[in-house]
């Protein structure tokens, strides 16, 4: 299996997990409305929260992705992504919460919704710390890495190089700088290879890389940038 290949797999499986986290949240809930009295197992019920358990585990996956917790969080600051994902969780009560309005499931009662939130909020972070520990221990042994070349050589660009370069967990394996403010041959130097933007386009010709950075002087070579891009 080849790396892409590897990416795709492993995102839907992470999708997978989430979903499975939603389901446990969820019964949490109903047994919580189980052991109060709040809810009457018969055929009716048994249908209608099984539909809700479908409906609402894949539209939790749905809005997870709109809201961007499935992206490439590898440069992000951590607190962003709590916000959105109480964001998510939220939404999610409220939802049920109306569902359960609508069909006298009590999905909307206090029983229910404290420990769905609490629950839910719990399962997410710790499969997400989890999930960060494991990749960052795979791509610190040289796994699920993305190439990546900057453009420019000068301190911005040295900065996001030392930047990659350190962080060996963030996953990225920098293949080099390249700008046009020299016209020596591409050598080999601390971060990779260095050249020229014309190197760099010959090299994605032949050799795509995952990601690009730009660290230019955009008024004064946005037709460069205009052209590698």
């Amino acid at each position: 299996m080849d790396r892409h290949n590897l990416r795709s797999f492993s995102f839907v499986a992470y999708q997978a997990l989430e979903i499975f986290v939603f389901w446990v949240a969820f019964a949490i809930g109903l047994s919580a409305l189980r052991q109060a009295g709040l809810i009457v197992w018969d055929d009716a019920s048994v249908a209608i929260v099984g539909l809700a358990a479908v409906l609402f585990g894949f539209l939790w996956s749905a809005m997870l992705h709109e809201l961007g917790l499935y992206d490439s969080k590898r440069l992000h600051k951590r607190a962003g992504e709590v916000v959105t994902g109480l964001v998510a969780i939220v939404i999610a009560g409220g939802a049920l919460s109306g569902f359960g309005a609508l069909t006298d499931l009590a999905l909307n009662d206090a029983v229910f919704v404290k420990p769905f939130l609490v629950s839910l909020a719990v399962l997410m972070l710790f499969t997400r710390i989890a999930a960060r520990a494991f990749l960052h221990k795979m791509r610190s042994l040289g796994r699920n890495l993305r190439t990546v070349a900057i453009v420019g050589n000068g301190p911005e660009a040295q900065r996001v190089a030392h930047t990659l370069t350190a962080r060996t967990g963030s996953g990225f394996k920098l293949i080099g700088l390249f700008d046009d403010t020299s016209t020596d041959a591409p050598v080999q130097d601390q971060f990779g290879q260095s050249g020229s933007l014309a190197d760099l386009r010959q090299m994605l010709a032949t050799d795509p890389l995952d990601v690009v950075f730009i660290a230019l002087p955009m008024h004064e070579l946005s037709v460069d940038i205009i052209v590698i891009v």
